[in-house]
């Protein structure tokens, strides 16, 4: 689903220079050998440096891959990439906080795309300061995916947060299934990026997994599930985005309705299975555990802390029985506090408000115990 520009959040955080004097606990034993890998996106729950930390105390000790989701900036740093001049400091920042964060024992993720957040048009320039987009390089204005000058730019930049993250997995392509659906005639041209981009990654990175990420309810409707095929599977993993309870948002768009609970989740995971041989890694997902509204649209969006609780049990043990790559919850804890002080017009974001595994004042939810025991499949 699209999100709201929040990366300069995390940057805030790291040019504040606050990092917490507590010492961490200890972290719990490792996962068997070829378990997947359990991890956070470190999405904030308020605009402090202070939170940042108490949310990366929680987030650490209880997960094996941290996740870096490039889209949040809102932007790319494509003149800087064409002509290697350093990124802006408060793109620079983000990365930064985040090696000064990751431990020894964390494999660290990084999902990037050209798209903005409709999934469908390219995503500009970023400006000096976060939030304050700049023009388009005069190259790149009006050029569609599969030109030369995009290719180049694009994995220049690619090649650079690898060089800079050393990432053990890299995405490119968030979400991408909303491109086949709602503009199909621009998918060729993506596909042709995706092609040339992953080669050239490829043979600087060969030992790099090179995914794509697509939203299962989109790969369920026949028609985007056979165009994107391809490009899935020319990738060494295939990404899936992945909020169960978010079925009207689909909808909405003219995807097929999700059944009712249990089924909600376990009929695309059994999907996903037919669909592909590739290796699959669940690239973002969660489960609300308050029903939401949007005003403007209307559209519902219903959960509780039991059908939370209930869709990570069932997902602990498809994880394991299919041998996925990863899995990623993307909201650590509710976020009411930081809609309430930054304030975003964009009725989206209360999707994934409550979604988070705690609650707003970093009380543990029912599933945070399923969570504890995700290395131990039912």
């Amino acid at each position: 689903m699209p999100r709201s520009l929040l990366f300069g959040v995390f940057a805030a955080a790291a040019l504040a220079g606050c990092t917490s004097g507590d010492p961490a606990p200890p972290p719990p034993p490792p996962p068997p050998a070829a378990a997947p890998l359990w991890g956070f996106v470190p999405f904030p729950y308020d605009a402090t440096a202070a939170a940042q930390d108490a949310l990366h105390d929680i987030i650490l000790p209880n997960s094996e891959l941290y996740a870096l989701h490039l889209d949040l900036a809102g932007c790319i740093p494509w003149s800087q990439a064409m002509s290697g001049a350093p990124f802006p400091a408060w793109f620079e920042a983000g990365f930064d906080d985040a090696l000064a964060r990751v431990t020894p024992r964390h494999r660290i993720y990084v999902s990037t795309t050209p798209t903005d957040q409709s999934r469908v048009d390219m995503v500009g320039q970023c400006g000096d300061a976060e939030g304050a987009p700049a023009p388009m390089p005069p190259a790149l204005a009006g050029k569609d995916y599969d030109d030369p000058a995009i290719i180049d730019a694009y994995a220049a930049y690619a090649d650079r947060v690898i060089a800079k993250m050393n990432p053990s997995f890299f995405l490119v392509g968030i979400e991408i299934t909303g491109l086949s659906l709602n503009a199909p005639a621009r998918w060729p041209a993506f596909e042709r990026f995706y092609f040339a981009v992953y080669d050239r990654l490829k043979a600087r990175h060969p030992a790099l997994p090179i995914g794509v990420e697509m939203e299962a309810q989109g790969l369920m409707l026949k028609r985007v599930g056979d165009q994107v095929k391809p490009t899935v599977d020319k990738a060494d993993f295939l990404g899936v985005s992945f909020y169960p309870y978010s079925s009207e948002f689909g909808e909405f768009f003219g995807l097929a309705p999700l059944p009712p609970p249990p089924a909600q989740w376990r009929t695309p995971l059994a999907f996903l299975k037919t669909y592909t041989d590739k290796p699959i890694a669940i690239a973002e997902t969660g489960y609300t555990t308050r029903d939401v509204t949007l005003p403007n649209t209307g559209l519902h969006f219903p959960g509780d802390e039991f059908l939370q609780e209930q869709f990570l049990r069932d997902l602990v043990a498809t994880a394991h029985k299919d041998r996925y790559l990863f899995i990623v919850w993307f909201v650590p804890v509710d976020y009411p506090a930081l809609l309430e002080k930054i304030g975003i017009a964009d009725e989206a974001v209360h999707i994934w408000e409550f979604a988070g595994l705690h609650d707003r004042n970093l009380v543990p939810k029912r599933a945070w115990g399923v969570w504890l025991n995700r290395n131990t499949p039912p």
